[in-house]
């Protein structure tokens, strides 16, 4: 299953797309932040999740962020494909939106990778000990256009 999460009126041939808001017509009309989401554990291979994160993660909130990537991870296979975008923090668009509740710097999303976590932890350039039940590998990591585009595997022991 590929899924495309806030999707909006943006949908994708061959992914299901997953939002909040009736007008955008979804195949799954479902508030993104109440877990658990509508879909079988393990069941997702590639998720798109563009221009969604900033509306609904509060700037600095630890349980709303592990709590999204918990989800996200329950609902993946192994070596499942994520690509996420968020505007970056030094773009005017971080700031154009009255809806946006966050700001996005790129490094962020090295809390998602548990090899990423500890090899900060090891370099002592990691402030924070956050303990995480998810593992996404960074796969590419890039500031395009003025938005943060990252691209993760899950990563699930078997």
């Amino acid at each position: 299953m590929k899924i495309n999460i806030g999707s909006g009126h943006r949908n994708f041939d061959g992914f299901t797309s997953i939002d909040n808001n009736p007008r955008a017509m979804p195949d799954i009309l479902h508030d993104i932040s109440v877990y658990p989401w509508p879909l079988a554990s393990d069941s997702v291979d590639h998720v798109v999740c563009a221009h969604l994160l900033e509306h609904v993660i509060e700037q600095g909130n630890v349980e709303q962020f592990m709590g999204f990537f918990e989800e996200l991870y329950r609902v993946c296979k192994n070596g499942a494909q994520l690509e996420i975008v968020v505007p970056d923090a030094r773009s005017d668009a971080a700031f154009s939106d009255p809806g946006h509740k966050s700001c996005w710097d790129k490094n962020i999303f090295t809390f998602c990778s548990k090899k990423s976590m500890e090899s900060n932890i090891a370099r002592g350039t990691c402030m924070t000990d956050y303990e995480t039940n998810f593992d996404f590998d960074l796969t590419d990591l890039n500031v395009i256009n003025q938005n943060i585009v990252c691209r993760m595997r899950c990563v699930k022991d078997e």
